[in-house]
């Protein structure tokens, strides 16, 4: 018996998470092997550089590579950077690339979960299947840079801010806005100018009749963080 358009439809939308992950991962792997024999693959050039001699300079024990703080376009990604380095080896940029890629993953599950609580599940599907086709994601995705990160904290903060708004006591609701400070900070210590969002977030906590103490609670988790 042939299936209709509605049926497959549906089926599709039934196995979103799986089939949208796995299909990113290996449209993420066809693009990082037609780069991999490049030049720049393994010598990079540009931007990237400066986050490397950071990282290499913290591996070898100087935890304030910039002798500045917080004036560079991402303060914090050179030690996430120093750690991939530690794990992976320090010139194993096809592991710590592809780490990049795993990481994007989670960012198409998140996707996923925030349109299935704001929308429903064929929003869901059809969110993470344009993330996992959309080209600049790809690229940023197995590049050496911090980008790939902070769009996996934003979507992060926003999935943790639709959790909050469900937990109808304050209790529950400190559980999730506390870590919410925590995740903020890396976020703003990762793309300085997502700053912009702390505001924003303590207007939107207000809206929503958050108690002053649990707001309190989760800015100074941030100051704390950053």
């Amino acid at each position: 018996m042939s299936l209709d358009t509605a049926e497959i439809r549906k089926k599709l939308v039934d196995i979103r998470y799986p089939l949208c992950i796995f299909l990113a991962l290996i449209v993420r792997l066809i693009y990082n092997s037609q780069i991999i024999h490049l030049p720049l693959y393994q010598y990079p050039l540009g931007g990237h550089t400066i986050f490397i001699e950071y990282a290499e300079k913290i591996l070898a024990g100087d935890l304030n590579p910039t002798k500045r703080v917080f004036t560079d376009n991402s303060p914090y990604y050179p030690y996430l950077l120093s750690v991939l380095m530690l794990i992976f080896g320090a010139k194993n940029y096809l592991l710590i690339r592809l780490f990049g890629a795993m990481a994007d993953l989670i960012t198409i599950y998140l996707i996923g979960k925030i349109a299935d609580k704001k929308f429903n599940s064929e929003s869901s599907f059809f969110s993470m299947l344009l993330y996992a086709l959309y080209g600049p994601a790809i690229y940023l995705s197995v590049e050496l840079i911090y980008s790939v990160y902070a769009v996996l904290l934003v979507a992060l903060i926003q999935y943790l801010i639709i959790k909050g708004d469900e937990n109808c006591s304050e209790a529950n609701k400190i559980r999730t806005y506390a870590p919410l400070g925590i995740i903020l900070g890396i976020l703003v210590g990762i793309m300085p100018s997502s700053v912009l969002i702390v505001p924003l977030l303590i207007i939107y906590l207000k809206v929503k009749k958050v108690e002053i103490k649990n707001i309190t609670i989760t800015v100074l988790l941030f100051f704390i963080t950053i």
